[in-house]
């Protein structure tokens, strides 16, 4: 399946310090509800906030990025497999700046432990430095402005070009595997994890912060599973949260779809997709992003489904709700 990049155009540079790029079309509630004891306390937590204000893209918008994009070929590949390979959504240096942003998430120099869970733990932990498979919902909830920079801008104006103008932001995670961890996550549908909706429209980016690669863990996908109704999922060790589908996976039908830092995948809800585990000797880290109609958004968080936006337990169930996220 051949994928379509682009190639990467002359840019400008302007700072985003009082510009608001790609601002997503939704209103948050308080970043934490009162009586929680998880205020901003550390001077490097507000210094990381403050430093996202003085980032520098390099393009002037969202627009001129998309211009280095075949978007009609994205678009026929997306209906057709049902996921794509997106190449250069960062360049070098907007790069190492979330990679700075990542080692402080993972560091603990922004303490997200009301958020910070092992996706990895149903299996046996194989290190005692950290998870199996480190994740972190709602990044952008910790960091000001992150919500508005180049991965969420150019993400958002993708989601709504490729599958149209409704889309809009549904939540956000980081998820990481350190070194020889070797853990997989099972082969699923995302939508397997979400209540039921009149509209099961959703896309979700997948942004490797690191080379991602068949070695530590890099993304697979079955190409036009997300046709076909959505398949039973069991949890893939008793008492986990984690999901893994019943299906049997046809080892000759899965696509294997290695990364360079700083590109990404994108998928629907309903493709079948799943990772090996990571046995090298150096991390894999990914920023996710996902994207629905605005009214679905709106119908799952009347039902009080927010992706574990109060925090997350250690099953990775909302401390609020009791759900899956």
């Amino acid at each position: 399946m051949a994928t379509s990049g682009g190639s990467m155009a002359a840019v400008a540079t302007r700072s985003v310090q009082g510009e608001s790029y790609g601002a997503l079309e939704r209103s948050r509630p308080p970043r934490w509800q009162p009586g929680r004891q998880q205020q901003v306390r550390s001077q490097a937590h507000v210094a990381y906030q403050a430093s996202v204000l003085g980032w520098q893209f390099d393009f002037e918008t969202p627009e001129s990025w998309l211009e280095t994009q075949a978007i009609p070929d994205l678009r026929e590949q997306l209906m057709e497999d049902g996921f794509l390979q997106i190449n250069g959504v960062l360049t070098p240096r907007e790069l190492k700046l979330y990679k700075r942003l990542y080692k402080a998430f993972l560091n603990g120099t922004i303490d997200s432990e009301l958020h910070r869970h092992d996706l990895g733990s149903h299996q046996p932990a194989q290190t005692n430095e950290h998870e199996n498979v480190m994740q972190i919902m709602w990044p952008s909830d910790y960091v000001k402005h992150l919500a508005q920079g180049a991965i969420h801008s150019r993400t958002a104006l993708l989601a709504r070009v490729l599958v149209g103008d409704e889309m809009t932001f549904d939540f956000d995670m980081l998820i990481a595997k350190g070194p020889h961890t070797n853990t997989a996550v099972p082969w699923h549908q995302d939508q397997a994890y979400w209540p039921d909706l009149p509209d099961t429209r959703a896309l979700s980016f997948w942004v490797a912060i690191d080379e991602a690669t068949p070695s530590n863990g890099c993304m697979q996908f079955v190409p036009g599973s997300h046709l076909a109704p959505l398949h039973p999922h069991v949890p893939a060790s008793e008492g986990h949260h984690v999901l893994s589908t019943t299906q049997d996976i046809d080892d000759s039908k899965r696509c294997v779809i290695p990364l360079p830092a700083g590109s990404c995948t994108a998928h629907f809800g309903n493709t079948l997709h799943g990772t090996g585990g990571n046995t090298t000797d150096a991390w894999r880290r990914a920023f996710i992003v996902n994207y629905r109609p605005w009214a679905m958004v709106q119908f799952m968080r009347q039902r009080g489904f927010d992706h574990g936006r109060a925090g997350v337990n250690s099953a990775g169930e909302s401390r609020e709700h009791g759900q899956v996220v």
